[in-house]
């Protein structure tokens, strides 16, 4: 059976989930998600309960008279679905809408301010905006999305350095402790930790140890723009990281474990992947 659009039309936003369109659409129509809901059941045209199911997509497709290819869920190169945020207030035209926008940090550029509620202005945060910039510009080269296992690799890091030295100049100080003050030393040492050759040099078990901390140090130092001597915290947490690594690709070298990386998912960026025991030699 195929259902009459509701009478007044409701555009949807690229990426926007069902949920979301539906109280919009029942809102602009006069009515509620739960009576036009409840008119659905009462014809046994919705028997699922999931909020964002594809019984309930289907069907809401049909109330506003939208392409098929609406409230398709994206999904990050692990093959994870992308949560969905609450878009910038100015790009949605005042209303609230959730997306899923994988390509988006956490900066609306056109508007300056954060997609983080309470989307706070950063137009007088310049390293803000050019972080953003860098990560939109590693989604399209990397696929980094922002809840990959790379870049919560790379937020834990920034925590530590920002903990160990506040005055590091990527961190913006106005906004205080904020995942939005880290978020330029957490893009920039996502940049870091999915650059091939900063991981074939890591991994690389012929050096010894204490060279390759060292480089690590030198790395998160850099990136987030602090002293050698104020970062160890954070040098130390990124190289268990890199020595789990380590450990994980001998064990398959020698046998003992197959490419899953299913630790920190960091062997899509090596530049020639290992995909056989004989492909890494240390």
């Amino acid at each position: 059976m195929t259902l009459q659009p509701l009478p007044i039309h409701v555009p949807t936003f690229p990426g926007e989930t069902v949920d979301s369109f539906a109280h919009r659409a029942a809102a602009a129509n006069h009515s509620t998600v739960t009576d036009i809901h409840a008119a659905l059941r009462q014809h046994r045209l919705l028997t699922s309960r999931a909020r964002n199911g594809p019984q309930r997509a289907h069907l809401w497709r049909q109330l506003g008279a939208l392409p098929p290819h609406a409230f398709t869920t994206p999904t990050n190169p692990l093959g994870d679905p992308i949560p969905a945020r609450p878009m910038c207030p100015t790009c949605a035209g005042g209303d609230t809408v959730i997306a899923h926008q994988p390509q988006l940090g956490m900066i609306c550029l056109r508007h300056q301010c954060t997609l983080p509620p309470p989307h706070a202005p950063v137009g007088h945060l310049p390293g803000t905006l050019a972080a953003e910039r860098r990560f939109r510009h590693l989604h399209r080269t990397r696929g980094l999305v922002l809840d990959s296992p790379a870049m919560t690799t790379a937020r834990d890091t920034a925590l530590l350095a920002s903990t160990n030295d506040g005055a590091g100049r990527h961190l913006d100080a106005p906004l205080g402790p904020s995942a939005i003050a880290i978020f330029p030393s957490q893009v920039a040492l996502a940049a870091v930790i999915t650059d091939p050759s900063f991981l074939t040099i890591t991994c690389r078990t012929t050096t010894p140890a204490p060279h390759r901390k060292n480089y690590i140090a030198t790395r998160v130092a850099r990136a987030t723009g602090s002293d050698r001597t104020h970062i160890s915290k954070a040098a130390r947490h990124l190289w268990t990281v890199i020595d789990d690594l380590t450990d994980y690709l001998a064990a398959v070298h020698t046998g003992h474990r197959t490419f899953t990386d299913t630790a920190h998912h960091l062997l899509p960026y090596f530049s020639d992947p290992p995909n056989t025991t004989e492909a890494w030699k240390g």
